[in-house]
């Protein structure tokens, strides 16, 4: 198999950089699902970090379940009657939606009640930046936004469609909402103005990515998935399974794929942006919500009536990297598994960068500024 490199050439100095890990991947993006040990319950939401290995699923049975393992383990939290749920990139900061919205910074540990300018409703939709701060939650009548990790809540100006779901990029600039009837509700500035796109039918998930731009919406019915790569300017219909009844969508960054559930449909993934789909092998069940890590090589699927169910396909991340002055600055997007930036002078002999890469909650990448100090050098991740 050929290995992918990228290269780059300078008069003083030449790097190639390439990935430790080689995988092939079925061009249909076909997975294999696995049940967790997750309850049967009525699920209604999930969401994950990043990375795939924080989970977070509520039901409308009062129960809450949050893994720290990719679903390994589950520990269980019982407060409210809850609809929705967001988890930040990193899985710490979580929020879930319902009779009332509570926040937690420790990976669902212990909750906290949010109400500080909030109205007593009924709150079916909720979503967060990547760092968390950023949050929207969205009522029948009402959309409101918060700036401080849901301490206090403003109420954002909005033509209400009976509003049941909303999205957030990673820096909660771009945000959307929409409901049983009407337009999807735009705002690319964090929720001071909003206009209306795509009329038409209800709406029932929508994703972001990091930057805002690229945007997916699942409509009710038909069952019709609807992407966008201008934050919403213009909208494409995609080649969607007839006769089956969707209710989720879920996204990798990148927008490229993706996945459906549906009560009585089954799963469905793309790999390219919805252009074509292949269905997964799963039983015939009421899925009810789907996650997926930036990569989109984790996914997690609820059933409502049933269990929680887990897919993870081995990723195969990119390695990018820029050229300043003498400098070279790498980053490439969170993978689902984890895996350790190494170097090497001559192919042969490889040892792992000790500098610690920084997470951009706007692009979800890792990054490192390096110096070489010799003219040749060689960059690639591998798992450890």
């Amino acid at each position: 198999m050929k290995m992918p490199y990228h290269s780059l050439h300078r008069t003083e100095l030449l790097l190639m950089v390439f990935c430790g890990l080689c995988a092939t991947f079925d061009s249909a993006f076909a997975q294999t699902w696995t049940q967790t040990t997750a309850p049967t319950k009525q699920w209604t939401s999930i969401a994950s970090s990043s990375d795939g290995t924080k989970l977070i699923g509520v039901s409308g049975s009062s129960v809450l379940l949050s893994s720290t393992n990719s679903g390994a383990t589950w520990n269980t939290n019982s407060m409210q009657s809850y609809i929705s749920v967001s988890s930040s990139a990193d899985g710490n900061y979580l929020a879930a939606a319902g009779d009332a919205i509570f926040t937690s910074t420790n990976a669902g540990i212990t909750w906290t009640r949010s109400s500080n300018g909030l109205p007593a409703l009924a709150w079916y939709g909720i979503a967060s930046s990547a760092d968390g701060s950023r949050l929207i939650a969205v009522s029948t009548s009402s959309v409101f936004t918060s700036t401080n990790f849901g301490a206090s809540w403003i109420s954002n100006t909005v033509s209400s469609y009976g509003f049941k779901v909303c999205a957030s990029s990673a820096d909660g600039t771009t945000l959307m909402a929409g409901g049983v009837s009407g337009p999807i509700s735009i705002s690319t500035n964090s929720g001071m103005t909003w206009t209306q796109e795509l009329f038409g039918g209800g709406w029932n998930s929508f994703t972001a990515s990091p930057d805002g731009s690229k945007l997916v919406a699942m409509s009710i019915a038909p069952s019709l998935v609807y992407s966008s790569t201008n934050f919403g300017g213009s909208w494409l219909s995609n080649n969607v399974i007839p006769s089956l009844s969707f209710q989720y969508v879920a996204s990798s960054a990148d927008g490229v794929k993706l996945v459906l559930v549906g009560k009585g449909g089954g799963i469905y993934t793309s790999t390219n942006a919805g252009n074509t789909w292949v269905s997964n092998n799963v039983p015939n069940e009421q899925w009810s919500s789907v996650a997926s890590s930036a990569d989109g090589n984790a996914l997690i699927a609820t059933v409502q009536g049933g269990g929680i169910w887990t897919s993870h396909t081995t990723p195969m991340p990119q390695l990018n990297l820029t050229a300043s002055n003498a400098n070279l600055a790498l980053f490439w997007l969170i993978p689902s598994t984890n895996f350790v930036l190494q170097q090497s002078p001559d192919l042969i002999s490889w040892s792992s960068v000790t500098d610690t890469p920084t997470l951009n909650l706007t692009s979800l990448n890792y990054e490192l500024t390096l110096s070489p100090s010799n003219n040749i050098g060689f960059y690639r991740l591998a798992t450890p």
